[in-house]
């Protein structure tokens, strides 16, 4: 080969070896870039905790039918742009069956409230935060966990989810979880959710009904 052409190669080979660090390089940034979007997303989740318990843990007996059956405080973090007001509504979806076939239901309702300010950070025990509306109980605000010590399953979940809404429902006080829903229909900017367990059946008291 002459010295001209050999010069020529290693040019060429020069030139490819560098566009091999410049598409390293890049991919390096993409996958960089990527991660802190994946990082800035987890960061700025929408959540919700309760100082009363962990998530998937089990409720104080002060939220239950065994206590004073009040609510638990809620804390309510990082909510989406634009959140005008705020839904919750909890439930029991681990009624026994016979319950949910003689009231032709698939959960209890345990709390609905709604149109709560956009800047509320935390809803107290007991909150009077919002509008209340009515439970499966037929009461309004929260009833407490109360299910069967002698039917299966004994354990059961109770799910807290909160609604970030574009705009207020502007319901009377009252309306139940399915006019709730309805409302919210083309609102909601984002879900989170916090559950609970309860479990009666070491307890010799009568049963209720979740």
């Amino acid at each position: 080969m002459s010295s001209g052409a050999r010069a020529v190669l290693l040019i060429v080979l020069a030139l490819a070896a560098g566009g091999l660090v410049l598409l390293f390089a890049s991919d390096s940034a993409d996958d960089e870039s990527l991660n802190v979007a994946n990082l800035n997303e987890t960061q700025s989740a929408f959540t919700i905790t309760s100082a009363s318990f962990a998530d998937g843990e089990f409720l104080p007996a002060t939220h239950t039918c065994d206590g004073g059956e009040t609510s638990p405080p809620i804390t309510i973090a990082r909510a989406p742009e634009g959140t005008a007001a705020f839904a919750l509504i909890a439930t029991d979806p681990d009624i026994p069956q016979q319950f949910k076939d003689a009231r032709g239901i698939d959960d209890f309702v345990h709390w609905v409230l709604y149109d709560i300010p956009a800047d509320t950070e935390v809803l107290p025990e007991s909150t009077v935060i919002g509008v209340r509306g009515v439970n499966s109980a037929g009461g309004l605000g929260f009833v407490g966990a109360c299910p069967p010590s002698n039917l299966e399953p004994t354990e059961h979940r109770y799910i807290f989810t909160l609604y970030a809404l574009e705009a207020e429902l502007g319901l009377q006080e009252g309306a139940d979880r399915d006019e709730v829903i309805k409302a919210m229909e083309g609102k909601i900017l984002g879900t989170a959710t916090i559950a609970g367990l309860y479990d009666r059946s070491g307890r010799a008291e009568e049963t209720g009904e979740n």
